[in-house]
């Protein structure tokens, strides 16, 4: 029989736990050799959503286990808790604002089954309804809806345990506030294995309504932006680095171009030097007006270099801070099981 460990990260989500649970459990219908388990892993959220959560295993297989310091409580250290509260040789991670579609777990376990050098494959995200400008900045980016093989697969997806162990946990470093997935990805890379996104329903994202502001303020507080630079200590100078700084190719050319602008300020006051400085801000003064054009929506334009703005103040950030200690063991409570 296979097993599957549905791993719900959850903080405050009161609101959308029950239907991510109840997703999660009837994936197993029509499944007949199919058994699932839900852990949900709680970063101490203070709506209820732990003790929501607890009230299913009191008829269901659904465990919950909790961080016991918020400040361990990130993304990084959520899919690792999960994950190391799971039994399954599967494992399935999804975010408690997501549905998980019906159908995808018979075709997900047959393409593993039949690819035995592939850990993980995921299907494509579905929004259910766009609400601020980085929800339209991802559904333009389509990085989750991308089919074939992948570098890492943005939004979660179905793993083999093994894969998973080989590459040292879902999280190799619980410290990464976010880039989890590309993290994993460059881990499995190097242990040999490959990813895919299937062309098939897999979640639906529900999502939260927030402005764009308070979505990019609490990346800012959370240290989301800060990972970026962390992510790039960790493998920028990997065999697939490459696939990083692509990745981060918008916010490290504003921090040239920034650089570029305060390196000829810094010199002393001539002619020369003064043309030389306005290089970098007429550059960047060039791509924004091309890339308004070319996208013709000025609110996703704005969004777009505000985010890549801190993006680059969060590398600049996590390159030059210390790495924080990391945990030898997730502090946390169970419960329920």
């Amino acid at each position: 029989m296979n097993r599957v460990s549905v791993v719900i990260k959850a903080y405050n989500e009161i609101a959308n736990i029950d239907a991510a649970i109840s997703s999660a459990l009837s994936m197993a219908e029509g499944f007949p050799g199919l058994a699932v388990e839900v852990v949900v892993a709680d970063g101490q959220s203070s709506d209820g959503t732990a003790e929501r959560a607890a009230q299913w295993a009191r008829h269901a297989p659904v465990r919950v286990v909790q961080l016991d310091r918020v400040s361990d409580r990130n993304c990084g250290a959520g899919v690792e808790l999960g994950f190391q509260a799971s039994r399954g040789d599967w494992v399935l991670l999804m975010d408690a604002d997501m549905l998980i579609q019906p159908g995808f777990i018979g075709h997900a376990l047959d393409f593993l089954l039949r690819h035995p050098r592939c850990a993980g494959v995921a299907g494509v995200i579905e929004d259910e309804a766009i609400r601020n400008g980085t929800d339209r900045i991802r559904l333009r980016q389509g990085l989750s809806a991308r089919v074939g093989p992948q570098p890492w697969l943005n939004g979660g997806g179905l793993y083999r345990r093994a894969a998973l162990g080989e590459a040292g946990g879902y999280a190799g470093d619980s410290r990464l506030a976010a880039f989890e997935e590309a993290d994993l990805g460059m881990r499995l890379g190097r242990a040999g294995w490959v990813l895919e996104r299937l062309r098939l329903p897999y979640m639906q994202h529900r999502g939260h309504a927030q402005p764009t502001w308070a979505v990019l303020a609490n990346r800012w507080r959370s240290g989301r932006f800060e990972a970026a630079g962390r992510l790039l200590k960790l493998h920028g100078a990997g065999p697939q680095g490459h696939r990083i700084w692509r990745l981060l190719a918008h916010p490290l050319l504003l921090l040239m171009l920034w650089g570029w602008t305060l390196a000829w300020w810094l010199q002393p006051v001539s002619p020369e030097t003064r043309a030389l400085a306005v290089v970098g801000p007429a550059l960047m003064v060039a791509g924004l007006v091309a890339h308004a054009g070319m996208k013709r929506d000025l609110s996703h334009v704005a969004t777009s270099w505000l985010d890549w703005h801190l993006l680059m103040l969060g590398i600049v950030r996590g390159l030059l801070m210390p790495m924080p200690e990391r945990p030898a063991q997730l502090a946390h409570r169970v419960l329920a099981a």
